[in-house]
């Protein structure tokens, strides 16, 4: 069978050994032939590893049992924030600090240090 890039998709599709639903990347011609063989034999016949691919549990019995337990995955919040960032001084404000006395500099440093969410090192 001839596999072009315009005529496959990714499906997920329930693997019932295994009670879990695998991501395959697969043409409509060989979802009718998947239809035909199963999936298993498909795999053999092409290779596969179906324990390797991506997959979403579709057991409830194992869904009852995270909840239960508390391991239910839980996805990162990516813009969370990471916390205080190493104080960083734009040349500007460098040059307006040089100027002033020594005790009046680090008190502006740590005010504009608290406003930034930033630590002086």
């Amino acid at each position: 069978m001839v596999l072009t890039f315009y005529d496959a998709q990714y499906k997920y599709i329930y693997w019932p050994e295994q009670k879990r639903y695998v991501r395959l990347r697969i043409s409509t011609n060989a979802l009718k032939t998947l239809n035909k063989l199963g999936l298993e034999e498909m795999a053999k016949r092409a290779g596969l590893d179906l324990m390797s691919l991506s997959y979403k549990d579709a057991d409830p019995e194992r869904k009852q049992w995270l909840k239960e337990n508390g391991a239910e995955p839980a996805g990162k919040d990516k813009r969370a924030p990471k916390g205080p960032k190493p104080l960083y001084i734009p040349k500007w404000k460098e040059a307006k600090l040089a100027k002033m006395s020594a005790d009046a500099a680090s008190a502006e440093k740590a005010r504009f240090a608290a406003a930034n969410n930033m630590v002086v090192a």
